[in-house]
């Protein structure tokens, strides 16, 4: 009885944090589309081709709407953060679902914006090195997205198994 107790402790604090970045998330999702939507191309224009490249992806539909899926994925998995939430506080073992999804929505959305993306063309003699350091960045990101969901669910497991 004690070790369900820890695990249904472990699970809500992990599941708060999953809380708290996501509501991070549609705050920023909802600055970010603020600013897609309401950009001046005319500053991006003055970076040259750069510029042009840059100020035509982000005026992209494409971008837009997923710009658009994203923050509403995001509110539906917050909305399922705080149901969870309340089950957890009543020592009821919430539904694995939420995380799954923000693990799938979380690396399906590096592929997404590694392939939507335009190449920038030449990074100049730091090339490789600003490479790897997007390439860490990304990874990182990642990572941090997805453990608060894995240790939710580690310990959601570990409620399962006690019953």
């Amino acid at each position: 009885m004690q070790e369900k107790e820890i695990y249904f402790k472990k699970a809500k604090f992990w599941n708060m944090v999953c809380l708290v970045l996501e509501f991070i998330g549609v705050l920023s999702g909802l600055y970010s589309l603020y600013t897609l939507f309401t950009a001046n191309h005319k500053d991006y224009k003055e970076l040259g081709e750069y510029g042009d490249k840059m100020s035509q992806y982000l005026a992209s539909p494409l971008n837009r709407g997923i710009s658009i899926i994203s923050l509403v994925i995001s509110i539906i998995l917050l909305v399922m953060y705080f149901k969870a939430n309340n089950k957890l506080k009543n020592e009821i073992i919430p539904s694995k679902l939420p995380y799954y999804c923000a693990i799938i929505w979380s690396v399906l959305s590096v592929i997404i914006n590694l392939l939507i993306t335009p190449d920038m063309g030449s990074v100049g003699e730091m090339g490789n090195f600003v490479i790897i350091i997007g390439i860490v960045s990304m990874i990182v990101g990642l990572a941090i997205a997805i453990v608060p969901q894995l240790m939710t669910l580690r310990n959601l497991f570990k409620l399962d198994s006690e019953d």
